[in-house]
């Protein structure tokens, strides 16, 4: 094993020595060789793998036998070139595709769109007004008038998520917004029997933020954590000032993502609710990411899911950048 292969591989020289095989390669790259010992061919496949240290890793795998003149087995030969980053890269620039698209789409959509629906809205509440209270004809009103309202959401997200993000950062006292975030949300916490548990760095130092947007980015995370729990449970936010900028972790107890789900969680329009847009994480990423940040999760199912953002504390010229 020459030193690129151990470092893509997360191995031990040393400690390699005298292992077989089955030991030391993942296990995708044992049935390869298992496969060309059976077949004695040269083999060329893509695979992805996860190393004995936890890391992933796409690599091209070219794969044959080694024998002698005589037709005698000597050895295997691996050879393996790393494609992660070239992969990072194609999904990165799909999904780059995919956001101008969204783009024209919403642009068209919310001009189109939005100028009949506040008509339609007017004239439904209108009729809710004049109607009986608990008559069908008013109950009938307000349907109208909370789909309009659900279909202008559907329209803002899909603005934000297309429209580059223009923040208006100032510096602001990190725990007060958490507080304020949480409380916005209490009433839908309680009626789903879940209780909000806290633990918050309280002295940590105003931070430079756009509050207005990491609120909006909070409370999706909540509204999806809440939603997580339709038998109850226990939602958690935690936040601590790490020095160089502050970390959040929401955690809920609820049906947790499997982990085809979990791949496709920040992608725009992917939802596995009935009534979901789909873009709510998409925003939560993009207005992390604006701030030169990071988001992450770990989810299990049947288990729960926490969210763990990194907000780095910086200057508006790093921000501007």
């Amino acid at each position: 094993i020459n030193p690129i292969a151990t470092d893509m591989l997360d191995l031990d020289p040393l400690e390699s020595i005298g292992k077989s095989t089955e030991a030391v390669l993942p296990d995708s790259l044992n049935e390869l060789l298992q496969e060309i010992t059976a077949e004695r061919k040269i083999v060329e496949r893509e695979l992805s793998f996860t190393s004995r240290k936890g890391s992933g890793l796409t690599a091209a795998v070219s794969a044959t036998i080694i024998v002698s003149e005589d037709g005698d087995f000597v050895g295997t030969m691996f050879i393996l070139r790393d494609l992660t980053q070239v992969r990072r890269l194609q999904d990165t620039v799909q999904k780059q595709e995919k956001l101008a698209a969204i783009g024209n789409l919403a642009a068209g959509v919310a001009h189109e769109v939005r100028n009949p629906l506040s008509s339609i809205k007017g004239y439904a509440t209108y009729f809710a007004s004049i109607f009986e209270d608990d008559s069908e004809k008013k109950k009938a009103a307000e349907v109208m008038i909370a789909e309009v309202e659900r279909l202008n959401r559907v329209i803002s997200e899909l603005l934000e998520i297309s429209r580059p993000s223009d923040l208006k950062c100032r510096k602001t006292d990190l725990p007060f917004l958490l507080n304020s975030s949480m409380r916005l949300v209490q009433q839908d916490a309680d009626a789903g029997g879940i209780r909000i548990i806290t633990s918050i760095d309280e002295n940590m130092g105003p931070i430079l933020i756009d509050p207005d947007r990491i609120t909006q980015a909070l409370i999706n995370l909540y509204i999806n954590a809440i939603q997580a729990m339709p038998e109850g449970g226990e939602l958690s936010v935690s936040a601590r000032d790490q020095g160089n900028g502050i970390a959040i972790t929401i955690t809920d107890t609820g049906t947790g993502m499997s982990e085809d789900t979990g791949n496709k969680v920040f992608d725009p329009y992917f939802t596995t609710k009935n009534t979901g847009t789909g873009l709510g994480l998409a925003v939560v990423q993009k207005i992390v990411e604006a701030h030169n940040g990071t988001i992450k999760f770990m989810s299990r199912e049947n288990h729960g899911t926490s969210f763990s953002l990194f907000l780095p504390r910086q200057s508006e010229k790093d921000i501007l950048e």
